[in-house]
């Protein structure tokens, strides 16, 4: 299932939970093709969504696509300097 029409769905009533989201965040993922970035497809389904008037469930849903587009960067590891 599409990651829009997902959130449609939990856009659409109001007492859905967060329990909600999480299971439809699960659903996107693991409907996704093999060898697709998770982190492009969710950048690809945030540009689609509202910024605004969310229900609590949607919202958390846009949370985890979120997250799952986040790019941090991984600290390096530092070298101890040599003892002389």
């Amino acid at each position: 299932m599409e990651g829009k029409q997902i959130f449609n769905a939990l856009q659409r009533d109001a007492e859905l939970t967060d329990a909600a989201a999480k299971s439809g965040f699960l659903q996107w993922v693991l409907g996704l093709p093999d060898g697709v970035s998770t982190r492009s497809e969710a950048m690809r389904v945030l540009q689609d969504l509202p910024d605004e008037e969310m229900t609590p469930s949607a919202e958390a849903f846009r949370g985890y696509l979120q997250a799952c587009g986040w790019s941090g960067s991984i600290p390096k590891r530092r070298r101890r300097r040599r003892m002389n």
